[in-house]
């Protein structure tokens, strides 16, 4: 592509187009994609203002995972390097993908492209962002057909197929999977913590996979990682500059400002599409490894569909919640890449979760250190204690009457938490945060009934197995561990409940197995 033809980005506005102003980049290209044994190695080049520069995206495993003179080996090397662009469509003018991508590609990646510019425009444009300059604040919360600002091309365009069409397609080559050995995406976080131990106590293969993708979010994975590593034989590492790259393309997003003070920026300014863009990270590890399932961490609370100024999204939660799972899943089997991807946990509440990792493996709670800012004391991580995380992990385990010391809080850290959750609240589903607020006034942890603007209100479901056709689909737990796993989640909830559409109905034990027994599951197992 000649990029030198491209005009500035801005250049021939039309006032009628206010989103115009978003275009920043000219041009973002992925690729070429250098494909070694061991990892790979794509370009990502930007051309802005009439100049170019590059970075080098870079993925790294510790065994050999790819052939380089393979052509399937390049296509899957090609998908994984392309992920990290996909929550930059709605900034760029045009971009191009430089590598063998076949029709199933093309159209995936168009799709999440499309998906994560309307769910950025809503989430990061038209709600509170600190890190936005004046130009781009007080957006106008127009209607699209399709919020994609980029204009996106491949190096072999092809006729796109529909993915679900995989009787049009030629015969695909399947990767040889062990359905009962199951691939762990790590973190530290309770989420895996908690998955790993379910599955040990099932007595299936667990793969612990962590991925290291900055120096700050491994030093709260590395405790976990190193405990794995030497009791759990699977346990895996994967490197990659991910978080170097996003920081690079931030700085050409002149869109963006520094935040002012006191906010801590928690939060990425525009991206989206971050855990997605892991599950492809693993991909060449779990082919390599027969490995046929990929856990990941999502709860009840991740799977929303909702409405801001007419327009539907997905919260800005999409790339975590049940229908990614499904749409990966889809897409996966399309490729002959048999691997199927859900969570183990989407009928629990986040303080559920807490609750099992705290009841059932204390050893493994001991590992959680859930937080966006760790730091070092001698040798070992601790959590800051003051991000979201923390409070969130901190809230819970007072409601749970859990000391937090066992997370590495200290005494003195609860009374500044406790006033910090009372004035500022914390994030999560309204009904949570209500009976969040609740049981920490009832056990005299808060002043007063609330946490921030949310006031205290019990809501027994949330301590609950919430069964949601929609959002939380028993269909999706592998047939083969689904009874014993509701049975071990039933032992530390108060029972379960149905959604009926309108409100949840308590279900009784037999029940719960009824439905189980009779959800189908959506692909062949």
């Amino acid at each position: 592509m000649n990029v030198a033809r491209l005009a500035p980005a801005g250049a021939a506005t039309v006032n009628a187009d206010p989103l115009a102003v978003l275009e920043v980049i000219d041009l973002l290209q992925v690729g070429p994609v250098i494909v070694e044994p061991k990892g790979l190695r794509a370009v990502y080049r930007i051309h802005r203002d009439d100049r170019d520069e590059e970075f080098v995206h870079e993925v790294r495993f510790d065994e050999k995972v790819f052939d380089p003179t393979s052509s399937e080996d390049q296509n899957l090397a090609a998908m994984v390097a392309a992920q990290p662009a996909v929550s930059y469509g709605l900034f760029c003018r045009e971009m191009y993908f430089a590598g063998p991508y076949d029709d199933v590609d093309q159209q995936f990646l168009r799709t999440m492209l499309s998906k994560m510019a309307r769910e950025i425009f809503v989430k990061k444009l038209l709600g509170p962002n600190p890190f936005l300059a004046d130009e781009v604040r007080g957006l106008p919360a127009i209607h699209l057909p399709d919020f994609l600002r980029a204009r996106v091309s491949f190096e072999n365009e092809v006729v796109v197929r529909s993915l679900d069409s995989e009787a049009e397609r030629p015969p695909v080559a399947r990767w040889p999977v062990d359905r009962g050995r199951y691939a762990v995406l790590s973190n530290g976080g309770k989420s895996s913590l908690l998955s790993h131990g379910l599955l040990e106590e099932l007595e299936v293969e667990s793969h612990p996979i962590f991925l290291d993708v900055a120096e700050r979010s491994w030093k709260a994975a590395g405790p976990a990682y190193e405990h794995f590593r030497r009791k759990v034989p699977q346990t895996a590492r994967i490197s990659t500059n991910a978080e170097q790259l996003a920081g690079w393309i931030l700085g050409h997003l002149t869109i963006l400002r520094p935040p002012g003070p006191g906010v801590h920026g928690d939060d990425d300014p525009v991206r989206l599409w971050t855990m997605a863009s892991l599950s492809f990270t693993t991909l060449p590890l779990l082919r390599r490894q027969g490995i046929g399932r990929l856990v990941r961490g999502g709860a009840y609370d991740t799977t929303r569909r909702t409405w801001r100024d007419g327009i539907p999204h997905h919260d800005g939660l999409y790339d975590r919640s049940h229908y990614i799972d499904r749409a990966l899943t889809r897409y996966f089997r399309s490729k002959g890449w048999t691997v199927t991807q859900f969570s183990l946990l989407r009928t629990l509440s986040e303080l559920l979760i807490e609750r099992v990792l705290a009841d059932r493996y204390p050893h493994l709670l001991r590992l959680q250190l859930s937080c966006r800012n760790p730091r070092n004391r001698g040798s070992r991580a601790e959590p800051c204690r003051r991000c979201e995380e923390c409070l969130r992990t901190i809230a819970m385990l007072l409601a749970l009457d859990t000391e937090p010391e066992i997370c590495g809080f200290r005494p003195a850290d609860l009374e500044a938490a406790q006033a910090v959750l009372t004035d500022d609240g914390i994030r999560q589903e309204l009904a949570a945060t209500e009976h969040l607020a609740y049981l920490l006034h009832a056990k005299g942890s808060i002043p007063q009934p609330k946490l921030g603007n949310v006031f205290a209100k019990q809501r027994p479901e949330i301590e609950k197995l919430r069964v949601d056709p929609e959002r939380s689909p028993l269909s999706d737990i592998p047939v083969q561990i689904r009874q014993p796993l509701l049975e071990i989640l039933l032992d530390h909830s108060d029972g379960a409940v149905l959604h009926t559409g309108s409100e949840w109905i308590d279900i009784g034990d037999s029940e719960l197995e009824r439905l189980a027994a009779a959800s189908e599951p959506p692909y062949r197992r």
